[in-house]
């Protein structure tokens, strides 16, 4: 065997022109699957070994809208350590303007575990305590910056007045309270009673960290609390539950750029696959050579057989090397973003997965073309001096068990391994049916294209009818041009149509009559008296009042509710601590009844409930049904009358329960208030809305979807690096294409210009061949793409999908662009060869 590596490595010294791209696409492959990866293990890694940091303490116990009595108090601190913090929105003013705060207030022992990162004199106890009569505030920069104010300026929040002392860059319990809408703002819990802004029922969070006592099992002291209080409404968080959600996020992002990077794989393949056969076409004569000596078909293929291995481990090892680097690189970036320190892990499990991926795919893929060596005879190399490689093989060929099996074998371990890499069987065996089907499309349709040209009568202007020849005739690489383009333009779109829904989703100009605030927890009174304003004031569009009523449980005939381990996560709000109930005569703003009927304007019969598309689905429920709520104590007993389902860009406040008229009537509500501001007084009407009403907060809508739209941002960009990868695959291969065809191309030329052609009708004749492939490859591969990015953004997503007409549109154009200009590239010293010295050279 040693004997066999040594002469491959000589002959490999004199071959590598070709096969530079086999380990470029190789290296760039697997870079794609070590980066997404490593990164993913370094998230999971933070979050394990963080747990305690990132929960604040051993056990964490949440209550929502009012705070611990006195009895859950003594009962916390005989646990061990505690420290109060309060979470909720509030509007921070200065005399150029407002901004929606997330305030957290905390007590003097905060944190339990980890420091506040903040700048500014003394400890944070005495940066937050009172100063000649004034309390002080850390805040974040931005908050800063928006209020035009720095450290030593006063802000108002409620009816009380801090000084800001410090500024805030982060807290080491941020992560595992989830993303916070508004600017980070820290104050003390004595400060917050001044402020006034937490009213009875009001959306205030309370957490309880506890640094348990020493010998203390944190299982046992979250039973003892159960036991204790089992009826109240009490959360309890251990460290792994508490980043339990965002371990789920980031295994779920991970797992997409998985497939992602897969994809770049794949498409280096199709890169790898022409690689080896310009290869094998360009050591004719040493085949021919090394069978003229005696060499069996066998020995010949285990020579290039053992060449690519070395090769592939090459692109392997760069891509093994640049993914340190880029994890190097990324990570201190990413830390910042999510509030964690990530720290480079070199994972075994996920290098091993990578080394399998680059080797089986380079197996896959090179396997077909090598064996074409076995078919070469001595005598017809040794004539031949033009490429074979682009000749199609035939099925047959394909289907003989010596070629068949060992390529199904790689087809199984790369499935194998993606499976045991992603962990997510079902969209492995998807996204390879897909795969397979974009695979058996463009191949099919590029032959049918081949000869369908060939019945077309041939056209009378040369040019054309030069052009579509190079198409059809034997060994034209525009089968090869079509698949491989077909495929890389195609993951490409699906990336970009995908990230585009999600931008869409968020994108302010996308919704319809939806309001520009939304006051929460408003009294009966202040509802009357934005009634009242908006009939005097000329600012406001309109104004609508949603009663709420909170619901601590729910039964369903009589039974508790299915438990749903991870509900979407745009219903997670609803199985949390209280149900969130309404009632309306009519059907509610943005919602449609898709199953049932709404109840009459003067229903006043038996209470009844509208449920949510979504709920129905997720907890099994059927027209009819009873569903009892347990509200302040009292059981409410309703029966399904219909299903709506909502959309959300038309405005309004969703609610998946929706009782009819009088059901509530008896328990003391609170309302949503909505308010849309006519055409270009949206700045003002929120000023003025804040002085008169310093003590309500309001939440505008734009400044909550920047929130979630700086995160998708961050993902986005993350899926675009990936995406880049596969792009720089795709060039690669058709790089690659294009290099294959070569050789044929110089004969082609000499014998055109043996005929009379100039190089500018050469010119002029591969420019229409490029721009008709080119074309072709991307009408398909707008197909596919859009067919893969709709079933990935309405199944995976569960979102409404669109495709922008603007990007569709610059898919052809810029399909034959790219490939006029590698064309170009690859065949310019083609063109330049004069017939004296290539038939010199011959």
């Amino acid at each position: 065997m040693f004997s066999l590596i040594r002469v491959a490595l000589i002959d490999l010294r004199g071959g590598f022109g070709s096969l530079w791209i086999l380990v470029a696409c190789i290296a760039l492959g697997v870079a794609s699957v070590t980066v997404v990866s490593s990164v993913g293990e370094s998230l999971q890694s933070a979050l394990t070994r963080d747990a305690r940091l990132l929960l604040g303490g051993d056990i964490e116990i949440r209550l929502t809208h009012r705070p611990a009595d006195a009895d859950e108090r003594a009962f916390f601190a005989d646990l061990g350590k505690v420290s109060e913090v309060i979470d909720l929105m509030g509007r921070a003013q200065s005399q150029d303007g407002s901004v929606l705060a997330a305030v957290r207030a905390v007590d003097a022992a905060y944190p339990l575990r980890g420091v506040v990162e903040v700048d500014g004199e003394g400890s944070l106890e005495r940066q937050l305590g009172s100063r000649s009569g004034v309390r002080g505030a850390v805040a974040d920069p931005r908050l800063l910056d928006r209020l035009g104010i720095a450290i030593g300026d006063r802000i108002q929040l409620g009816k009380a007045e801090f000084e800001i002392r410090g500024i805030l860059h982060s807290v080491p319990d941020q992560v595992s309270q989830g993303v916070a809408i508004g600017y980070p703002l820290l104050i003390s819990t004595d400060g917050l009673a001044d402020t006034e802004i937490v009213q009875p029922g009001g959306l205030a969070r309370y957490r309880y960290k506890i640094d348990l006592a020493v010998g203390t099992d944190a299982a046992l002291a979250v039973k003892a609390v159960q036991e204790a209080f089992p009826d109240v409404g009490l959360r309890i968080s251990q460290p792994g539950d508490a980043t339990e959600e965002l371990s789920r996020y980031f295994e779920l992002l991970r797992r997409f750029l998985t497939v992602v990077s897969l994809s770049a794989l794949l498409v280096g393949g199709l890169g790898v696959a022409h690689a080896v056969s310009a290869y094998i076409t360009e050591r004719q004569r040493s085949i021919a050579t090394m069978k003229a000596l005696g060499a069996e078909s066998n020995r010949v293929l285990l020579h290039f057989l053992i060449q690519v291995l070395i090769l592939t481990l090459v692109g392997i090892t760069l891509g093994l090397a640049l993914s340190l680097t880029s994890t190097v690189a990324l990570l201190p970036r990413i830390g910042p973003m999510i509030g964690m320190g990530l720290m480079p892990i070199i994972d075994g499990p996920s290098i091993a997965a990578s080394v399998a991926f680059g080797l089986l795919t380079s197996f896959l893929f090179a396997y077909l073309p090598l064996t074409r060596v076995e078919a070469m005879r001595p005598a017809q190399l040794f004539r031949s001096t033009v490429s074979s490689s682009g000749k199609a093989m035939h099925l047959r060929v394909l289907l003989q068990p010596r070629v068949l099996l060992p390529m199904l074998g790689a087809l199984t371990g790369l499935i194998a391994v993606a499976i045991f890499d992603t962990g997510w069987p079902e969209i492995v065996f998807w996204y390879a049916v897909g795969a397979s089907v974009a695979f058996a499309v463009l191949r099919g349709a590029s032959q049918v294209l081949q000869r369908g040209l060939r019945l077309v009568p041939p056209a009378p202007n040369a040019l054309i009818r030069n052009a579509v020849k190079s198409i059809h005739r034997a060994g034209s690489p525009a089968s090869a041009v079509i698949l491989s383009l077909g495929l890389g333009i195609s993951l490409l779109l699906l990336i970009a149509l995908s990230e585009s829904n999600l931008r869409h989703q968020l994108d302010p100009e996308a919704r319809i009559d939806a309001p520009d605030l939304i006051y929460m927890d408003l009294f009966a009174d202040e509802v009357e008296a934005f009634q009242a304003l908006s009939a005097t004031d000329a600012r406001i569009a309109s104004f609508t009042a949603i009663p709420l009523v909170r619901a601590s449980s729910l039964t369903i005939n009589g039974h508790a509710p299915p438990e749903i381990k991870e509900p979407p996560k745009d219903l997670t709000i609803y199985f949390g601590d209280e149900q969130p109930l309404t009632y309306a005569v009519a059907i509610p703003e943005g919602s449609r009844v898709v199953s049932g009927d709404w109840w009459p304007a003067e229903y006043a019969g038996p209470p009844l409930v509208s449920v949510s598309q979504d709920m129905r689905s997720l907890l099994g429920l059927e027209l009819g049904d009873e569903i009892t709520f347990l509200i302040f104590g009292d059981p409410v007993s309703t029966r399904i009358a219909n299903f709506r389902a909502y959309d959300w860009q038309r405005g309004g406040v969703n609610f998946p329960y929706v009782l009819s008229p009088g059901a509530l009537d008896g328990y003391q509500s609170s309302y949503f208030g909505l308010f849309k501001a006519k055409e270009g007084t949206i700045q003002s009407l929120q000023s003025g809305l804040a002085a008169s009403y310093p003590e309500l907060v309001f939440l505008p809508i734009e400044e909550a979807i920047d929130a979630v739209r700086g995160l998708m941002t961050t993902v986005s960009t993350t899926i675009s690096i990936v995406g880049a990868i596969a792009l720089a695959s795709g060039l690669l291969v058709l790089i690659g294409v294009l290099a294959t065809g070569r050789r044929q191309r110089e004969a082609d030329s000499i014998v055109a210009k043996v005929l009379g052609a100039t190089r500018a009708d050469l010119i002029a004749s591969f420019l229409v061949e490029y721009v008709l492939v080119g074309g072709i490859a991307a009408l398909l591969a707008v197909g596919l793409g859009v067919a893969g990015a709709w079933a990935f953004v309405t199944i995976v997503l569960q979102f409404g999908f669109s495709a922008d007409p603007v990007l569709l549109a610059l898919v052809a154009p810029l399909a034959m662009l790219l490939t006029v200009g590698v064309g170009a590239i690859i065949t310019w010293n083609t063109l330049s060869r004069t017939p004296a010295s290539y038939l010199r050279q011959g």
